[in-house]
């Protein structure tokens, strides 16, 4: 039985996971980031000079990254509701290895603003690989959000959770993400971590989509919800009308 309070807390648990990776992207300079074509000093200099606001970012980014972990399950209930427990586990599945993806990055920032006395190539090393875990993961999610796009389609409720153009808008969510595994091959252009195709865009659409998910999920919670509430005071007045 689907208990609505924590799956609610879990369909929100994402805006204070955005909201907590915002925080830390602005307090961290990755929002907008550094080039992957700046030097080993720049990136050092920076990192020096900025150490409290990095160490206060990467705490926030790491707690905050967390709580995608709890709207996956809320993403997985819907699924399992849909189409049955194997997909179900694929949501739970990769939504951790996401999670971990999202995590990860905030221990190399912690770790630069650890020691920012290292030398500049250590320092620049480690930055480089804060970002590697996160676009590596890209995959992850392409392959997440197809089985939910696919999800989404099979739904035969006279009133599904998701209309049908939004499965297909995450299916190219998922597609989106994934042009960042393509980071690893360049340090300019619309392909870089700081470009157009592997961040803005990917950062604008995963934005909307998650927005439009809460949205979605919370609306067919209210109606179960009111639905609920229908039945039980129809319950109540034919109870009582017999002894009317």
């Amino acid at each position: 039985m689907l208990n609505r309070t924590m799956h609610k807390v879990c369909i929100y648990s994402i805006s204070v996971a955005m909201t907590s990776l915002t925080i830390a992207f602005v307090l961290t300079h990755v929002l907008p980031p550094q080039s992957p074509s700046e030097s080993a000093q720049d990136i050092a200099n920076y990192y020096r000079s900025h150490t409290t606001g990095i160490r206060i970012g990467a705490v926030v980014g790491a707690i905050g990254a967390v709580f995608y972990a709890p709207f996956c399950a809320a993403i997985a209930w819907e699924v399992k509701r849909i189409t049955g427990a194997e997909a179900a586990y694929v949501q739970i599945i990769l939504g951790v290895i996401g999670t971990l993806g999202l995590v990860s990055p905030w221990t190399d920032f912690m770790t630069l603003a650890f020691r920012p006395e290292r030398p500049a190539e250590i320092l620049h090393a480690m930055y480089d690989d804060a970002w590697m875990p996160l676009y590596s993961v890209a995959g992850c999610f392409a392959v997440q959000f197809a089985f939910l796009g696919w999800a989404m389609l099979s739904d035969k409720d006279a009133k599904p959770t998701f209309p049908r153009w939004f499965a297909y808008f995450t299916v190219f969510t998922g597609l989106d993400q994934a042009f960042g595994v393509f980071v690893v091959f360049t340090k300019t252009g619309p392909f870089a971590w700081d470009g157009v195709i592997a961040y803005w865009i990917p950062l604008v659409v995963f934005g909307v989509w998650t927005n439009l998910m809460v949205k979605y999920m919370s609306d067919r919670l209210k109606r179960e919800s009111a639905a609920d509430a229908v039945a039980s005071g129809t319950g109540a007045f034919v109870t009582a009308s017999p002894g009317a």
